[in-house]
């Protein structure tokens, strides 16, 4: 049997401030300790400490991270800036919240192109190839009567995509 421990109401605000905290909630969740200081300050650029600062404290309001920045209160950022000596508090989060996407963004494309690089590699080493050869050492210079846009053509893959196959005949010659 199911049980509603929160009320619809509590579930929508779970996680997220409901209305303004009052001056001695700011002063009892938002002031920074020396020790709170001391973790602050390690972070590299105001937009890194302000937003360190505010998901500390926000744990200790609310119980739990935010999971959207812009939906702070501004008395809470201004109470935060004013102990860190940040002036402008508001862009500062703003700067915190895309830096944050950004990072995270690059992480995943980095991770992406990693494991794209090791099936790569993985499946040029299992095909065992006598030569190792790539499109970037054709020489396009040298008058063999190559096509050099039915070439570029093949390089973009696009007959991959399309389930096709090709079929190169002719003399080749391999230089070291």
């Amino acid at each position: 049997m199911p049980v509603n421990f929160l009320t619809p109401t509590q579930r929508q605000d779970y996680g997220r401030y409901a209305s303004s905290p009052s001056q001695d909630d700011l002063a009892r969740f938002f002031h920074l300790s020396d020790n709170d200081q001391a973790l602050v300050r390690i972070r590299k650029g105001d937009h890194n400490r302000l937003g360190f600062a505010l998901q500390l404290t926000t744990v200790r309001f609310l119980g739990t991270f935010m999971e959207d920045q812009g939906d702070v209160p501004l008395t809470v950022l201004q109470t935060l800036g004013r102990q860190l000596a940040i002036t402008d508090p508001l862009s500062c989060i703003q700067e915190y919240g895309e830096s944050f996407l950004e990072r995270l963004g690059l992480l995943v494309d980095r991770e992406i192109t990693e494991r794209d690089s090791r099936r790569l590699a993985d499946r040029l080493r299992f095909a065992k190839l006598k030569q190792a050869a790539c499109l970037e050492d054709l020489d396009l210079h040298t008058p063999r009567q190559l096509d050099r846009s039915l070439i570029l053509k093949l390089a973009d893959c696009q007959w991959v995509a399309e389930h096709l196959n090709i079929l190169i005949t002719g003399p080749t010659e391999y230089t070291t």
